[in-house]
């Protein structure tokens, strides 16, 4: 039995001009792990890449430090007037882009 055979009773229901969309309430990992393995590969597919774009990458202490510390650099740089014109700047990145 599916997921939507067990829930039988839509939570809503839309009904725009052309079709009609039913919503069930999911609330266990269970239910949406059951409700992602009767997905299509490719909308499986999708979901995943969306999954994989809500985690924040992760820095270990060193990493951040090493991080911050040079974000503190370049803002001391500009301060200085060191910085780069955002013309040349642009060129450098078309150069980037050509190769």
């Amino acid at each position: 039995m599916t997921l939507l055979e067990r829930n039988a009773e839509p939570v809503f229901t839309l009904q725009p001009r052309f079709a009609t969309v039913d919503f069930w309430r999911m609330s266990t990992l269970a239910e949406i792990q059951e409700a992602i393995s009767e997905l299509p590969g490719d909308e499986r597919e999708a979901l995943a890449v969306w999954l994989a774009s809500q985690t924040l990458p992760v820095l270990d202490p060193e990493e951040e430090r090493k991080l911050l510390r040079s974000l503190d650099q370049a803002i001391s740089d500009v301060d200085s007037g060191k910085g780069v014109d955002l013309d040349e700047a642009r060129k450098t990145v078309r150069s980037w882009a050509g190769k």
